[in-house]
């Protein structure tokens, strides 16, 4: 949902909050540290499940961020400091071609925690998935 993710963004303490989480998430899921990926899981699963599901849609933003930073002049970008320090990096492995796959795996997963999944199981499963998708060539 747009709306919540342009409210998440637009509160600056939740917003750092998620870019660490966030950052992270994809750190461990590109190095393939099992060890960064569970205790990441533990720390985002002690969060209540609205917060997850707020979490789940900064992420949604932040793909779209770093997949507009990669069309255009970067012009159209809504991001902090810290993000677009990331997003310069991490803009190398998000394209056309693993995009959907994103969109749709972390969609699913907020559909999983609004039916009350298991949140570590469900986050251990995506973050293999994006482990895979990270490394998937234009």
């Amino acid at each position: 949902d747009m709306v919540k993710a342009i409210k998440i963004s637009s509160n600056p303490e939740s917003g750092l909050i998620y870019t660490d989480l966030f950052i992270r998430w994809m750190r461990a899921c590109y190095e393939l540290r099992m060890e960064n990926l569970i205790e990441w899981i533990d720390e985002i699963s002690n969060l209540g499940r609205e917060k997850q599901k707020d979490f789940i849609s900064y992420c949604l933003r932040m793909l779209r961020e770093v997949l507009i930073s990669n069309y255009t002049d970067g012009s159209l970008n809504n991001m902090n400091d810290a993000e677009s320090k990331f997003a310069v990096r991490f803009s190398l492995f998000i394209h056309a071609g693993n995009i959907g796959f994103f969109h749709q795996t972390l969609n699913e997963l907020n559909a999983a925690i609004e039916r009350n999944g298991h949140p570590k199981m469900k986050l251990l499963s995506v973050s293999l998935k994006i482990c895979n998708y990270l490394r998937l060539k234009v």
